[in-house]
C-alpha cells in the first residue's frame, strides 16, 4: 500500500507541479498573520494534509479498478472506503469545531453523482429513477439547508458568510455537473462554473479570514483551493487542448468529496 501510494503521490506532483509551491505559501501566509501564536493552525494544517491523503487514495483507487483483475479491484474497494472515511471525518471536524456544516451537506450530492456514475461508466446500466430534476431539487434544499448553516451565528449576511455561500454553491455545483452524462460539452461548462466558485469562493474566504478573521481559518477551506484548482487546471488544459475536437473527459470520481 505504502508503494501505490507513493507512486501516485509522484504522479500527482509531476501533473500538478504548482501544488508544492502553493502549499508551502500557504502554510507560511498562516504563521505570519497569526499574532496570537494559536495552536489551532497546526490542527487546520493537519486537516489539510490529510485531506491530501484522502485524494491520493482516491487516486489509488481508480488506478486499481483501471487493472481490473480480482484483487486489484478489492483493493480499490479498501482504498475507497478509506478515502470516504476520511473525508467524512475531516469534515464532521470542519463542523463540529468550526462550527461549518455546509460542506458535509453536499455529500448527499456526490453519492447520488457517484452511484449514477458507478451504473452508467461501470455496470453499464441505466438509472431509469434517476433524472438531473432530482438532482436541481437536491441543489435547492442543500441551499436553503447551508444558507441557515452558515448564518446561524449571526443576524443576515455579512462579507464572509457571503463569501462561504458562493463556495457552496459552487461545491454543491458541481456534484449536479458530474450527473450531466447525455451532454458532454455542457457537462464541461457546467464543471467549469462550478470549480471557478468553488476555487474562487476558497480563495476570497482564505483571504478574508487572513485579513480580517485570523482564528477563522481552517484547512478545509484551504484545501478546498488546492484539490479542486488541480481538477480545474486539468479541464482548462483538456479544453484548450482538445479545442474544435470532441474529447470524452470524466471527471466524476477523480473528485467527488
Amino acid at each position: 500500500m505504502i508503494n501505490s501510494f507513493l507512486k501516485e503521490l509522484k504522479i500527482f506532483s509531476k501533473q500538478n507541479w504548482w501544488v508544492w509551491l502553493i502549499l508551502p505559501l500557504m502554510i507560511w501566509l498562516c504563521f505570519k498573520y497569526d499574532n496570537d501564536g494559536s495552536e489551532r493552525i497546526y490542527a487546520e494544517i493537519t486537516v489539510l494534509m490529510f485531506h491530501l491523503i484522502a485524494d491520493i487514495l482516491i487516486m489509488m483507487m481508480l488506478s486499481s479498478y483501471a487493472i481490473g483483475d480480482r484483487i486489484s479491484m478489492q483493493n480499490g474497494t479498501y482504498y475507497q472506503i478509506a478515502s470516504f472515511v476520511l473525508f467524512f471525518l475531516l469534515k464532521l471536524y470542519q463542523g463540529e469545531v468550526n462550527k461549518e456544516w455546509h460542506y458535509i451537506l453536499g455529500d448527499p450530492l456526490y453519492i447520488l453523482a457517484a452511484i449514477l456514475n458507478y451504473r452508467t461508466y461501470i455496470l453499464k446500466k441505466k438509472t431509469p429513477w434517476f433524472n438531473l430534476k432530482m438532482m436541481f431539487f437536491l441543489l435547492i434544499v442543500c441551499l436553503i439547508l447551508s444558507y441557515f448553516s452558515i448564518t446561524s451565528n449571526v443576524e443576515g449576511i455579512n462579507s464572509r458568510n457571503l463569501i462561504t455561500f458562493v463556495q457552496a454553491i459552487g461545491i454543491y455545483s458541481f456534484a449536479v455537473a458530474l450527473s450531466i452524462l447525455d451532454h458532454p460539452k455542457l457537462q464541461i461548462r457546467a464543471q467549469l462554473f462550478a470549480l471557478s466558485l468553488m476555487v474562487g469562493g476558497s480563495i476570497a474566504k482564505f483571504i478574508h479570514s487572513l485579513r480580517m478573521e485570523m482564528d477563522s481559518v481552517s484547512g478545509l477551506e484551504m484545501s478546498y483551493i488546492i484539490l479542486p484548482g488541480t481538477v480545474l487546471v486539468f479541464l482548462i488544459q483538456n479544453s484548450i487542448k482538445n479545442k474544435g475536437r470532441r474529447k470524452k473527459i470524466n471527471t466524476s470520481d477523480v473528485f467527488y468529496q
